[in-house]
C-alpha cells in the first residue's frame, strides 16, 4: 500500500473547477432532496409563502423575456445556425423529423426555429371525436370545477376560475342550463408545452369565439416544478384568454405567457402581441 501511494502523481488543477464541482454536487443533492420531498409531503405544505412570491414578481421577468425576444428575431450567421440548432435539439429531444423544413441553417433565427410548422398530416385531426388537443405537449392537470368556482392547479393546490378568466355573464357560467336538459359541469384541463415541443396551437373543437380578454401580468416560469410551488400561478401571468360557445355551451381557451415566452400571435386578432401592453 505505501508503494502504491508513493507511486501516484498528484496534479494541479483550477480553483474554479474544484469549487465548480462542488456546486455541482451540492445542487444535486438538493434537486433529490426536493424530488423526494415533492413525492412524500402534502403539496399544500410545499406552495411557497406570501413573501416569495412577491419576491418572484418583483423579478424584471417581462423586460428580460422582452430582451430575449429582441435577440430572437435577430438574423444568425449561416455558420452558427447549425452548431446552435443541433444543440437545442439534442438538448430537448426536438423530433426534427416532423418539421416541414428539416435544414437547420435554413431557419435564418431563433424565433424562427422556436415556431417552426410541421409537416402537412404530421398531426392528423380525429373526426370521431369532438374536442381533440389543441396543441403538443404535456398534459399536467384535468378535472371539473367545483361549487366554489375553483380548479385545481395541481393535486392539493386550487385557485379561482374568475381570477383566471374574468367576469362571466351569468348565462354562461357553468350549472345554468335549459331546464328541459341535465345540469352541466365545467372541465378543464391544463396543457404544458415544453421548450422543444411545436409550439403552434389550435383550435380544439368547433368553437365560436365572442370575446377575447388580454390580462397584462407577469412572466414567471410555468414549468411543472413551478407550478407546484406558486399557488394561482396562471392567474400571475399575463394571457390571453378567448370566450365562446360550442354545442355543448360555455368554452374558453387561454394561452398563458411565461419567461421568454411573452408573444401570443392570434391570426384573426393582430391587437394582442409581443409583451405589450393591449386591452
Amino acid at each position: 500500500m505505501a508503494a502504491y501511494l508513493r507511486s501516484l502523481k498528484w496534479f494541479h488543477i483550477p480553483v474554479g473547477v474544484g469549487l465548480g464541482y462542488l456546486c455541482y454536487q451540492q445542487f444535486r443533492h438538493t434537486r433529490e432532496r426536493e424530488q423526494r420531498k415533492l413525492v412524500t409531503e402534502d403539496p399544500a405544505e410545499l406552495v411557497a409563502k406570501d413573501w416569495q412570491v412577491h419576491f418572484l414578481t418583483y423579478l424584471p421577468t417581462r423586460l428580460f423575456s422582452r430582451l430575449w425576444g429582441r435577440m430572437s428575431d435577430l438574423k444568425l450567421p449561416a455558420w452558427f445556425r447549425k452548431p446552435l440548432f443541433g444543440l437545442y435539439v439534442s438538448v430537448y429531444k426536438c423530433n426534427m423529423d416532423e418539421a416541414e423544413i428539416g435544414e437547420l441553417r435554413s431557419y435564418q433565427s431563433i424565433n424562427s426555429f422556436f415556431t417552426r410548422r410541421l409537416k402537412s398530416g404530421a398531426r392528423p385531426v380525429s373526426e370521431e371525436h369532438e374536442l381533440v388537443s389543441p396543441c403538443d405537449g404535456r398534459l399536467l392537470h384535468c378535472g371539473v370545477v367545483d361549487e366554489s368556482g375553483h380548479l385545481e392547479q395541481v393535486k392539493g393546490i386550487t385557485y379561482p376560475l374568475g381570477e383566471f378568466i374574468g367576469p362571466m355573464e351569468p348565462r354562461l357560467l357553468p350549472n345554468h342550463s335549459d331546464s328541459n336538459s341535465q345540469k352541466k359541469r365545467l372541465h378543464y384541463c391544463v396543457l404544458y408545452l415544453a421548450p422543444g415541443d411545436y409550439h403552434h396551437f389550435h383550435s380544439p373543437a368547433d368553437v365560436k369565439f365572442l370575446e377575447r380578454r388580454h390580462f397584462p401580468g407577469h412572466l414567471l416560469s410555468v414549468s411543472p416544478p413551478i407550478a407546484r410551488f406558486v399557488q394561482g400561478l396562471f392567474t400571475l401571468n399575463e394571457r390571453v384568454v378567448l370566450l365562446g360557445q360550442w354545442e355543448h355551451g360555455f368554452f374558453c381557451y387561454a394561452a398563458v405567457g411565461a419567461y421568454n415566452v411573452g408573444s401570443v400571435h392570434l391570426p384573426f386578432d393582430q391587437v394582442c402581441l409581443k409583451n405589450m401592453s393591449c386591452s
